[in-house]
């Protein structure tokens, strides 16, 4: 039973880098309501590096239909040394949730820089 407003972790793990870079990140969360309340479940979760969001949070409606499965997937920047890795999720419906399974993803690279915010990407226009 998982029916918690807050953000709760569901998996954590400590990765360490040789230097300064960024890390790619995504997580996986397959979940179903929980049958011990008729109610549907909304659940919403994140990747979070040091305490950090490094996704945008992913939702699920669970209507007791089907198992629901999302990913989420995002970056940061990292100096060099130890971090920790955290997929977390909150449930803040009316019902309940019940997690099957989570999974994340961690990919790092020397090169290059995160900000803190991602650039929008303009279309160019087609030219005949």
């Amino acid at each position: 039973n998982f029916n918690t407003c807050a953000y709760t972790p569901l998996l954590s793990k400590a990765f360490a880098v040789p230097k300064g870079g960024v890390v790619t990140v995504a997580g996986t969360v397959t979940s179903e309501r929980d049958f011990d309340n008729a109610a549907a479940g909304l659940l919403t979760f994140r990747v979070s590096i040091d305490g950090t969001p490094a996704t945008v949070p992913a939702q699920m409606v669970l209507d007791g239909t089907n198992d629901h499965t999302a990913t989420t997937i995002g970056g940061a920047k990292v100096t060099k040394g130890a971090h920790t890795l955290v997929v977390e999720a909150k449930e803040c419906g009316t019902g309940m949730a019940y997690i099957l399974s989570q999974s994340a993803t961690v990919n790092y690279s020397s090169i290059g820089a995160a900000s803190s915010t991602v650039p929008s990407l303009k279309a160019k226009s087609a030219q005949h």
